[in-house]
């Protein structure tokens, strides 16, 4: 690889893991509002009216959650280090 592909390979690499990122935090949430749901039924004795409320109000709260956190790490990934090149000169790449 020359020195020109690997700044761009990084990028790359680190917006796969953003992504990665926001997909396992929707389904941690979605899973979490499930399990309360149906903690919380059980509880109470109510059937499933707390998991569905927990499964309808987890998907818009997640999704919310996952561009939040996407535009975030989006920010950080669109300043480059001040030094970038030199990074790989120290390292030996």
């Amino acid at each position: 690889m020359n020195e020109e592909r690997r700044p761009s390979t990084l990028r790359s690499l680190a917006l796969a893991g953003v992504a990665g990122q926001a997909g396992c935090l929707t389904v941690v949430i979605i899973i979490g509002a499930l399990l309360l749901g149906i903690w919380l039924d059980s509880r109470f004795e109510t059937g499933y009216i707390f998991t569905l409320l927990g499964i309808v109000l987890g998907i818009p709260i997640s999704l919310v959650i996952m561009v939040q956190s996407t535009l975030s790490a989006a920010r950080n990934l669109a300043k480059p280090p001040d030094d970038q090149t030199s990074i790989f000169k120290e390292n030996g790449l």
